[in-house]
């Protein structure tokens, strides 16, 4: 039996216990927000209020952030000359977050300096980083794990990065002394020497584990993104430790030096939605890639486009997606690769040969523009015995020279693969280019190309330019189609033809047709060549002589397809059936609708904003879906469509568009107010297809579609 003493000291250590807890629990309540203003801020105040705050990226420097803390800079600020390295260590439950406060531009931090880093963090996980802009160093971000470990919660989020290249770099010709906007390096050293096999990640400790890189644009850097060892030269691959679980997605890379994105060493993660538009604008000794993937496992690249990849001046490379070895369970799948130099994916054997690979559903067009050697004048190039599978890819030849596997290794298995010779040029090129999709500008015309819009020049009275020889296009595909604004006084424009029989262009083998002058928008324009003698057979080249005298025209698109109509959807904008709130399927009205699928009107409870076409839109809850059959030329095709998302109930609603059974798109609307999408392209037979919206995800959540073409 306890006497009171007992009684008593249990009952202080108790209540102490339980004023321990309570002071703990009031610490962590109690996390701090700091503020930093370069145009109003000074370094002697508390920070701790937007009306006191610090003021360089140095007083930020010198302290040191707890859980739940918050450093916020300015918007519409900018730090120059500065750099900012980040102490202390969040958890994943309370990270650190380093963001802007304020409404107008994001915060900038614009050091200037050669082999700058604007954002330094060495050896800490837990910190959240979002809503800034950096420029104008070597390195925008850079995490550094040297013989540090077991590190999580690392969270990038809508940022911008701008002029992370060799420009800001000491050495950029030296392997491992990468421009980049986000940084990753490791380092395990082994001092009793490598103990295996150096791609073995049995051996490799993990130096972090949850990275997450979202919602962010890259321009004018050398690579976007990079997943390195710590130093400099030759990356061996023992010496780095593993990072874990890598969430990237929604980002944006524009007129790159080297590599759009560049993973090294992790082991496992999902990448959705990246895009590379230009690349190859820096003189580097390592070759030109849209994605580099090597010494990596248990990575999915689901959805994105790789486009413009361009040999730089040291002549290597121009691939969009490179397998560069060592892999194993890397799959690639609903890619747009269009317009490289060299191969659309190569597959390569570098440090090993790549096991339980899976390239599927992707399209990959206009390949092999400017190889440097011959093996990379294929859709596909393969080098060593790398295993896995190869199925159900697009591959659209713009180039009749250009192969699309340069072999087919038995350990690979292939099905499902389609290639198709081009019938439709749509100019979606670098952002400013002089790159015409294999039209050459023969005679007294010059040419440009900027936002998907060829410009033509002429300097004398008959300009006039011709698609590559050896189209090898069937006679059935009849009719010529042109978008285009005519910005001269010219009223007719005339195209000729070869076919296999054909040495030369002649005027039996041309057509002529009206045009509008001095155009104040573009218009359409469809030529029968087939009610011209002699069309027949296959047709081997093309010749445009857009008008004959000097001035301009800007040419949008050019196709050759065997139906002079367009596309015709029926029940586009979903005006049936009509209903007088919402309408949940089964129905059918054009579109087939399934169970939480339907049409819903202005004014329902869904609360909707206005239908943008008439006054009513489908809806997508769920995993649901809704389709229509529709007879599609044989070509290159997009879906175009606008949709919100409900906003009186419910999260965000994903979705996936497909052509058949191929996913040409993921979208997830993020506000009420209707914007336009577009798919990626893809390219259809002749015939009938199934277009499909479904749902992707398995919430009470609603999106809203509408106003549906095929182009």
């Amino acid at each position: 039996m306890m006497g009171k003493k007992t009684i008593c000291l249990l009952g202080f250590t108790a209540a102490f216990a339980l004023l321990l807890l309570f002071n703990v629990r009031s610490g962590e309540a109690a996390a701090a927000t700091y503020y930093v203003s370069d145009s109003a801020g000074n370094d002697a105040n508390s920070g701790t209020s937007a009306t006191a705050p610090w003021k360089t990226l140095s007083k930020v420097s010198a302290a040191t952030f707890s859980p739940g803390d918050q450093v916020l800079l300015k918007t519409g600020d900018t730090w120059t000359g500065q750099t900012l390295t980040l102490h202390g260590e969040g958890t994943a439950a309370a990270p650190i977050t380093l963001s802007a406060y304020g409404t107008g531009a994001k915060p900038v931090i614009a050091p200037g300096i050669v082999d700058a880093i604007c954002i330094s963090l060495n050896g800490v996980g837990g910190w959240t980083i979002a809503g800034l802009e950096l420029q104008n160093a070597m390195t925008g971000i850079m995490l550094t794990y040297n013989d540090v470990y077991d590190k999580s919660h690392i969270v990038i989020d809508n940022m911008i990065f701008l002029h992370m290249n060799h420009t800001y770099n000491s050495a950029p010709e030296t392997y491992n002394h990468v421009s980049a906007g986000v940084d990753v390096r490791g380092l395990q050293p082994w001092p009793g020497g490598v103990p295996g096999d150096a791609t073995d990640f049995s051996i490799k400790r993990t130096a972090l584990d949850g990275f997450s890189l979202t919602n962010s644009s890259f321009y004018d850097c050398d690579t976007a993104n990079f997943f390195g060892r710590v130093g400099t030269g030759y990356m061996h691959e023992v010496n780095a430790p593993a990072i874990k679980n890598v969430v990237m997605s929604n980002l944006y890379a524009e007129n790159g030096g080297m590599w759009g994105f560049d993973f090294h060493w992790i082991d496992g993660g999902t990448i959705s939605n990246l895009r590379v538009n230009g690349l190859g604008t820096a003189y580097n000794p390592f070759g030109v890639g849209g994605i580099i993937v090597q010494v990596c496992r248990n990575l999915t690249f689901d959805g994105g486009e790789l486009a413009n990849i361009r040999r730089n001046t040291a002549a290597y490379d121009g691939v969009g997606f490179d397998y560069e070895g060592a892999n194993d369970h890397i799959t690639l799948r609903n890619y747009y690769i269009h317009d490289t130099d060299a191969e659309g994916v190569f597959i390569f054997n570098n440090a090993g040969v790549n096991t339980n690979m899976v390239m599927e559903n992707n399209t990959i067009a206009n390949y092999a523009k400017n190889p440097g050697v011959a093996d990379e004048n294929y859709a596909v190039r393969i080098l060593g015995n790398s295993t896995g599978t190869v199925q159900n890819n697009q591959f659209v030849n713009f180039k009749p020279s250009a192969g699309t596997f340069n072999a087919m290794p038995s350990t690979l298995a292939f099905s499902g693969n389609e290639t198709y010779g081009t019938q439709d040029w749509d100019f979606n090129v670098a952002a400013t280019s002089a790159d015409y999709q294999q039209w050459i500008m023969a005679n007294e015309l010059a040419g440009s190309v900027s936002g998907g819009v060829l410009t033509l020049t002429s300097t004398g009275g008959d300009p006039y330019m011709i698609s590559a020889e050896g189209l090898g296009l069937s006679a059935s595909n009849r009719y010529f189609k042109i978008r285009l604004k005519n910005n001269t006084s010219a009223t007719q424009a005339e195209v000729f033809f070869k076919t296999n029989a054909d040495a030369v262009f002649t005027a039996a083998k041309s057509k002529t047709f009206a045009i509008a002058p001095n155009m104040t928008g573009y218009a359409d324009y469809v030529v029968d060549l087939g009610t011209v003698g002699g069309w027949s057979g296959t047709i081997k080249q093309l010749r445009l002589d857009p008008f004959a005298n000097t001035g301009t025209m800007n040419i949008d698109r050019i196709s050759l397809t065997d139906a002079s109509g367009g596309v015709t959807m029926a029940n586009a904008g979903f005006e049936a059936p009509v209903t007088a709130n919402y309408a949940y399927g089964p129905i059918a009205s054009g579109w087939t609708f399934a169970n939480y699928t339907g049409v819903q009107r202005n004014g329902s409870d869904f609360g909707a904003q206005a239908a943008p076409d008439g006054v009513q839109t489908a809806f997508i809850q769920h995993d649901a879906a809704f389709e229509q059959s529709v007879s599609l030329n044989a070509g290159m095709h997009t879906v175009g469509f606008k949709a919100a998302m409900r906003t009186n109930f419910g999260g965000r609603q994903t979705f996936d568009v497909y052509f058949d059974n191929r996913k040409i798109g993921t979208f997830s609307p993020s506000t009420g107010a209707f914007a336009p999408f577009e798919t990626r392209a893809f390219y259809a037979t002749a015939g009938t297809h199934t277009i499909k919206f479904k749902g992707a995800t398995t919430g009470d959540n609603t999106a809203f579609v509408d106003s549906v073409v095929v182009q």
